[in-house]
């Protein structure tokens, strides 16, 4: 009986793997969360197989992607510590920014709202952003003071290097004006106007606009709330592949901004779960530096596309700037 023992129970500890720790396609992940499989022993002890989503078809060759990849241009952030490990925030693809209160999330978020309509001649992407705003932390004022500050060093580069495309008439009502504002108020309203984002990219492209990154500031404030954590998971995961689709399709960022929880007794870390850091690219927190006020630090925790790695920025009236 001893020798039968070992087997079953590693056996038994397979079956209890969760179904997000598999390497699954996001589709197939989120149909069998939907049909009520959260772990390998639901799908082993199932009566009858769960029905899930075709695989797409005909896969994308390696070499057939590499011209779109070289063209997907990241949103610069202003902390040269974070843009000389990526360039910035990427596009087409959804990074998470997570934090505590009073660590630069919804800062940073406003920064690059405005960084992201940088003309191409300066390293921009000449993008607009929707920015919706779940906890009413976004101040129009303040934002204006990041646009003054940007626009202001748009003209000094243009007139020392002799201009550029898109930098003549370049001012703070375009920045401003490319920055469409939603006031979200629940959850059920983020996921309509989320699900329906397609309709205003859309809109924006006949009108000769490309938005190239959208914020959610922040999607924990709504859905830390839900207490079933398999109805947690699976309104994540069916967003985040939603929003996945929508960074590839229009070759746009998504920042989703996170609150914080702890491990153990001081390891602070993202908020959501495993499932959400499971349906997302990147991952950055930040915080603050203990003993001064003025400093933030940021982590890169996860990255498709570079080395992890860390840093600090300060967050002033003028916007977000690395520490020199």
């Amino acid at each position: 009986m001893a020798s039968s023992s070992a087997p079953d129970a590693q056996l038994y500890a397979q079956l209890d793997c969760p179904i997000t720790h598999l390497d699954l396609p996001s589709s197939v992940t989120l149909q069998l969360l939907k049909s009520g499989y959260t772990s390998l022993s639901d799908l082993r002890f199932s009566s009858s197989p769960p029905s899930l989503p075709p695989l797409p078809s005909p896969p994308s060759t390696a070499l057939s992607l590499l011209p779109r990849s070289r063209l997907s241009k990241p949103i610069i952030t202003w902390i040269k510590s974070l843009d000389s490990f990526a360039g910035g925030i990427p596009t087409s693809e959804l990074t998470v920014i997570s934090g505590p209160p009073g660590s630069g999330k919804t800062q940073l978020s406003m920064q690059l709202s405005c960084n992201v309509t940088l003309p191409f001649s300066l390293g921009g992407v000449s993008g607009e952003c929707i920015y919706y705003d779940c906890e009413g932390n976004f101040c129009v004022e303040r934002l204006k003071k990041f646009a003054d500050t940007l626009v202001r060093h748009v003209r000094r580069v243009s007139e020392r290097e002799g201009g550029g495309e898109g930098v003549e008439g370049y001012d703070v009502d375009g920045v401003l004006g490319g920055v469409h504002f939603v006031r979200v108020w629940s959850e059920e309203e983020l996921r309509v106007t989320i699900f329906d984002v397609k309709t205003i990219l859309e809109g924006r492209k006949k009108e000769g606009k490309n938005v190239k990154l959208i914020v959610i500031d922040s999607l924990a404030f709504f859905y830390r709330a839900i207490e079933n954590n398999k109805e947690k998971e699976i309104k994540i995961l069916e967003l985040c592949s939603f929003l996945s689709e929508v960074a590839d399709e229009y070759g746009l960022a998504v920042v989703l901004v996170n609150h914080v929880t702890t491990r153990g007794e001081s390891d602070m870390i993202p908020a959501l779960g495993e499932a959400f850091t499971f349906a997302t690219a990147n991952s950055i927190m930040l915080d603050r530096v203990q003993g001064d006020d003025e400093k933030r630090e940021f982590r890169i925790l996860k990255s498709l596309g570079t080395k992890v790695g860390r840093g600090q920025f300060v967050v002033k009236d003028e916007g977000v700037r690395g520490v020199k």
